[in-house]
């Protein structure tokens, strides 16, 4: 643990299952990751890196799990109007702006939801995703 400190390293959450871990971890560099992963491997302990995530551009697409395809369509939605109390915008006419039918756009739509809430706001109780 010693390793956390020295590095800045961040324990975000942690799940522990059957003798697993399931750690969340913020570093301020890859590099850090990459010490602590070094760190690990010589000590004999097996370990998988999920996901790494760069937080620091905060307009990346893939931000979230989300597409290219299914950012595009979200921002774009929401520029438009299509959130907004009442709608400024609605599905056909975002279809027609992307060139694709209503049914593409709302599955765009659902999945792109779905990865944010997903990625964002569940916490899952499975090793695979923990948190």
């Amino acid at each position: 643990m010693r390793i956390f400190v020295d590095d800045q390293l961040s324990v975000v959450g942690a799940h522990g299952q059957d003798g697993e871990w399931a750690l969340r971890v913020l570093a301020e560099d890859r590099d850090a990751l990459g010490t602590l992963t070094d760190v690990w491997r010589r000590a004999g302990l097996t370990h998988t890196v999920e996901s790494v995530v760069d937080c620091g551009d905060i307009s990346c697409p893939t931000r979230f799990g989300l597409t290219e395809a299914q950012h595009h369509t979200l921002m774009t939605a929401f520029n438009e109007g299509y959130y907004s109390v009442p709608r400024k915008t609605n599905i056909n006419e975002l279809a027609n702006r992307f060139g694709i039918s209503h049914q593409a756009t709302s599955q765009r739509l659902r999945r792109g939801h779905e990865r944010l809430v997903q990625n964002t706001l569940l916490e899952c109780s499975t090793m695979e995703f923990p948190f």
